[in-house]
């Protein structure tokens, strides 16, 4: 059997104030960022079809600090809780990746509403739409990985996306937001 490939890949908008947003802490709102995420280099997004305005069609879009500080804790909070909703806890965006923990794997669906456990929704499993209650996180074959193979995704994104800030910025290294991002990611990474 071929080993598995989880990857998650944050791509930032960039922008001229940006690491001084870092330093002050206006992080809740700027600055945004694609998710893309891929399971043996197929896109999972590839079949998306909710909210055009969330650009959904190729990845997931939203807030990139926040997205940060979740993708660190996430391997452990599935771990934990079994369960993890990956959005914007402030509702800028409509809509919500969801990751379940089942035995050695993880499922990974995305609803259109950040409500999605208090009702039926439209459910998103990397092929087609699922209409779907809150309890039963659709499979199918492109949405579900090994949970070694998602726990060293995630760790890569977090390191990829922490790189790209400091290329593209070097002072953001020495800004609190930054440092926040980098002591969570050392707390976390070997949970």
């Amino acid at each position: 059997m071929n080993k598995e490939e989880f990857k998650i890949i944050l791509e930032p908008e960039f922008y001229e104030d940006m690491a001084e947003d870092f330093d002050n802490g206006n992080l809740l709102y700027n600055p945004w960022t694609n998710v893309y995420i891929k399971i043996n280099d197929n896109n999972f997004f590839k079949e998306e079809c909710l909210d055009p305005k969330l650009r959904l069609g190729t990845g997931f879009y939203g807030p990139l600090y926040v997205f940060i500080e979740q993708l660190i804790s996430l391997p452990y909070q599935l771990n934990k809780d079994g369960k993890v909703l990956y959005t914007d806890p402030e509702e800028q965006i409509y809509g919500a990746l969801v990751f379940e923990k089942k035995g050695e794997h993880v499922i990974i669906a995305d609803i259109d509403d950040n409500n999605w456990y208090k009702k039926e929704g439209v459910w998103y499993d990397g092929e087609k739409l699922v209409y779907s209650s809150p309890d039963k996180v659709p499979m199918s074959k492109n949405n579900v990985v090994e949970y070694d193979a998602f726990k060293k995704g995630c760790i890569e994104g977090v390191e990829d996306v922490l790189s790209k800030l400091v290329l593209k910025y070097p002072q953001i290294e020495y800004t609190s937001g930054y440092r926040n991002l980098k002591e969570n990611f050392k707390k976390y990474k070997d949970l």
